[in-house]
């Protein structure tokens, strides 16, 4: 991976389970060249299978209810570590990662 800056997204999907809306993220996320997207309330649950080419996706599908999770997608290439967020009233479907660096 270069040394260029990473360009890094916030999305809130309000669902992306559909076929449509996956397809409108892909394209957004090709057109604008983004390395990392933090998406919230992807609605997504365990029974629905999630993936963008040349993307890791790591997950946390809401379990309780309707709505939330959360997800973040990092292109291919780029080195990270899964971090563990205790789940909380607050913070209800976290997803956090650290990201290795070369220094």
């Amino acid at each position: 991976m270069s040394s260029a800056p990473l360009k890094i997204v916030i999305i809130n999907c309000n669902s992306i389970s559909s076929i449509s809306n996956q397809l409108e993220l892909k394209l957004f996320l090709q057109n604008h060249v983004v390395d990392i997207a933090l998406l919230n309330e992807t609605f997504l649950k365990s029974k629905h299978t999630f993936n963008i080419f040349n993307y890791d996706v790591i997950r946390n599908d809401n379990i309780y209810m309707r709505g939330g999770g959360t997800a973040i997608l990092i292109k291919k290439g780029i080195k990270y570590r899964i971090k563990s967020i205790p789940n909380n009233v607050v913070f209800q479907d976290a997803t956090g990662i650290q990201l290795i660096t070369n220094c």
